[in-house]
């Protein structure tokens, strides 16, 4: 019986320390932030509403986990390191105070049961950081488009596809890198969208009748820090985890 015991107290002890290892790892989430609205001192600039509608992603960053890739034709994620939300979710919260905070027009909240004259739509076509021998980048690659509201022209669109050096094996480092793309892709936008609605007939925006506006030339994505053959869009699959 001495025997029995002294094994059955092993078994135990090995699953309270997790059965030969240490205790669990811990899972860290990382977030975006969301800068405070600056308040409005005028009337916006132009005279319409605006709704940021909910962001869409390509299905193979549709994931918490943080991805990272060594070479093009790796795709693979953090176990440990995740977004507190998905990718896409935390962008646009962001996005959607950058915009307010622009006081272009009067931005409605997303749940507001309220029609807007004008919609501005966020695709996430990836962000993941890239592994290039001892330097790591954080890429992000996002395509802005404003639109009248339920049509399928769009008055402006752009697609932004760069990437940034951080150092330093701490993934906040990396989170804050992201953020500072989406910042400067968010003010590009801005000023771009000022320059362009200035030409805009107001008919256009606000008549019921309106005619869609000749789609303009897509702008070519800026130059990335990384060539973008290291870091190409990702497969459409479904990869194993792995641990980092």
């Amino acid at each position: 019986m001495g025997k029995i015991a002294f094994w059955m107290a092993c078994a135990v002890a090995m699953v309270l320390t997790g059965c030969f290892g240490g205790p669990d790892r811990e899972v860290k989430y990382y977030m975006l932030p969301v800068p405070k609205v600056k308040k409005a001192t005028a009337d916006p600039v132009f005279p319409y509403t605006l709704m940021v509608t909910h962001a869409s992603v390509d299905p193979a960053y549709r994931r918490n986990n943080i991805v990272y890739r060594e070479s093009p034709y790796d795709f693979m994620f953090y176990t440990y390191s995740v977004w507190a939300a998905r990718p896409e979710f935390l962008v646009e919260q962001s996005v959607t105070s950058m915009m307010k905070s622009s006081a272009l027009f009067g931005v409605l909240d997303v749940d507001v049961a309220v029609k807007p004259d004008l919609e501005f739509m966020t695709h996430v076509n990836a962000v993941e950081e890239v592994d290039r021998g001892n330097d790591r980048f954080a890429r992000l690659a996002v395509t802005f488009t404003l639109r009248k509201t339920e049509t399928e022209g769009f008055i402006w669109r752009k697609a932004y596809d760069e990437s940034r050096n951080y150092k330093g094996d701490d993934m906040r480092n990396f989170a804050e890198a992201v953020y500072e793309l989406l910042k400067a892709f968010a003010d590009d936008a801005i000023d771009d969208i000022r320059r362009v609605m200035s030409f805009v007939p107001e008919e256009h925006v606000t008549a019921k009748g309106y005619e869609e506006l000749p789609a303009p030339e897509m702008e070519e994505p800026a130059a990335s820090d990384v060539p973008a053959t290291e870091a190409p869009a990702a497969p459409e699959v479904e990869p194993p985890a792995v641990s980092e």
